[in-house]
């Protein structure tokens, strides 16, 4: 997979939750400590659709929930602005 920075962190702790079935703590990679600085619902999200077969393991699965509440943050911003603004 070609996932670099926070995206590799993020997506290392999703591949641990699913091979050790250890939802409760997220991991960091290489040393396998605990992740506890951040809320583990965006793992929980990501493996559970992953483990269910909703989503492929793969860059697109782990990239999906990223997308998708960029897309609403986008649509809510929108219609935030045209209801303080009005139309254009």
């Amino acid at each position: 997979m070609d996932l670099h920075g926070d995206e590799a962190i993020y997506s290392y702790a999703v591949d641990r939750m699913l091979e050790t079935g250890d939802w409760l703590t997220p991991r960091l990679s290489p040393t396998d400590r605990p992740h506890l600085s951040k809320p583990p619902l965006k793992y929980w999200m990501v493996a559970g659709l992953i483990g269910t077969g909703l989503l492929p393991h793969n860059e697109v699965g782990l990239r999906f929930m990223d997308a998708l509440f960029g897309s609403i943050a986008f649509i809510y911003l929108y219609w935030l602005g045209r209801w303080l603004g009005g139309s254009l």
